[in-house]
């Protein structure tokens, strides 16, 4: 990490439902899933500034107390980490981005921050949080009240994320330059430079938030009150109305921001990729533990009685049981309490706590659930050449499965607790 001068209150976009991640979303929310044996937020705070930050909130949608007491803890440990306050909030309906920070808007901006930076939790990458809240930082005597960070993708993927024109800085080029204009999610192509989820607001720019809830709030039924109204009866009614009509960041916030042109972005060649399913969470695991970030944390260089192929990560060596002629590797996250058998061949994957994958089985790009269990000769993998989607790329197994031996398990998604003894393809076992 590096420093900046900047004083910096951090947001964390924790999402809600997670259904594009089940079975996984099942046992834990998405943000707090474990690639490369850490939580997926862990890895973007890495890219946070070592002075500055005066407080992190990680706000969501996820309810229940199982989820609530989960991101609770999460929290404790994390504020220990940081030494920052660190806080979850939840959104009490599901309303919109905007409308959930507008919600806790006083609690955002109470610490008195020069900037406010939004991050999705389920991003990947190097993300150059420090040079964002530098670029910022200067720009703001201009009048920029909001940075994105910016990157390029191929054309043909452009349409599914926010898409923008970026002035001074040209195509496949990086640098920081003036939003020109910004489409979330176009029919059509625009351009192939992208948003990455990442925003630093001044406190200014911050209030283009609230005013645009509080606006479809008053557009709804009159009854949203200004801006500034922070009673419960104002922040009911916002809510209520956002409840009924969404208020997104994207369309009712930066749209209109960059009609006035207070947008910035810097545009980045890093690795940067979203988290929105398993098989992409497989894909942010082989990543990261090829990063500077974990390097004198992997098995290569340890001395351990198994056979180690390339980048592989143990959470605790000292829970799991792995016979001496098991084979792992490359890019595989070993969860604490793991068994591997003897014989057993696990790469480019990531094993859950408790499971295990027995005497001569074999995993490949798959996801084994906690507890899971891969009997003996059992063949669990994932094959992106030859799956019907990207989303079934990779085998996924929820908590408790168990694949009977000599069974084979390619590009399905196993729902927990599940017993499998006939082979299966390319399907969602429920």
């Amino acid at each position: 990490m590096a420093e900046t001068t900047t004083s910096t209150t951090v947001v964390i976009l924790c999402g809600g439902r997670g259904t594009r991640f089940r079975p996984l979303s099942f046992r834990v929310p998405k943000p707090l899933f474990p690639i490369a044996n850490a939580p997926v937020i862990d890895h973007s705070l890495r890219s946070l500034p070592t002075s500055g930050v005066k407080a992190v909130f990680l706000v969501g949608f996820y309810g229940g107390s199982e989820y609530e007491t989960q991101f609770a803890h999460y929290a404790d440990d994390l504020q220990s980490r940081l030494n920052v306050p660190v806080k979850y909030l939840r959104e009490p309906v599901e309303a919109g981005t905007a409308a959930g920070l507008a919600h806790f808007a006083q609690d955002i901006l109470a610490p008195n921050s020069d900037a406010i930076l939004v991050a999705n939790s389920d991003v990947a990458g190097a993300l150059p949080l420090v040079d964002m809240l530098k670029a910022h930082a200067d720009a703001q005597a201009g009048g920029v009240e909001l940075t994105l960070l910016a990157t390029t993708v191929p054309e043909a993927d452009a349409t599914k994320y926010g898409c923008m024109v970026v002035d001074g800085v040209e195509v496949g080029a990086g640098g920081v330059g003036k939003v020109a204009h910004y489409a979330e999610k176009p029919e059509v192509f625009v351009s192939n430079t992208v948003s990455c989820g990442v925003y630093v607001f001044s406190r200014a720019g911050f209030q283009n938030i609230t005013d645009a809830v509080a606006s479809a709030a008053a557009g709804g039924d009159g009854e949203g009150g200004s801006s500034g109204g922070r009673s419960a009866a104002a922040k009911a009614a916002r809510l209520a109305a956002a409840a009924r009509q969404p208020v997104g960041l994207e369309v009712d916030v930066i749209v209109p921001m960059v009609a006035k042109d207070a947008v910035q972005a810097l545009v980045t060649h890093a690795h940067w990729a979203p988290v929105k399913t398993p098989s992409a969470a497989l894909d942010a695991n082989a990543y990261y533990l090829g990063s500077e970030a974990l390097a004198g944390k992997l098995l290569v260089d340890a001395d351990v009685p198994f056979t180690v192929v390339g980048n592989v990560c143990a959470a605790d060596l000292a829970s799991a049981t792995i016979h001496a002629d098991a084979v792992i590797g490359p890019n595989v996250a070993l969860a604490a309490g793991v068994t591997i058998g003897a014989g057993a061949r696990v790469r480019d994957a990531i094993v859950l706590e408790g499971a295990v994958v027995a005497d001569s089985a074999f995993v490949k790009h798959a996801i084994v659930g906690w507890n899971a269990i891969v009997g003996e000769w059992a063949r669990v993998e994932g094959d992106p050449a030859h799956a019907a989607d990207a989303d079934m790329s990779a085998t996924i197994l929820g908590d408790g499965v168990e694949i009977k031996p000599e069974t084979v398990v390619r590009n399905c998604v196993v729902l927990p607790h599940k017993v499998l003894k006939a082979d299966m393809f390319d399907r969602v076992i429920l």
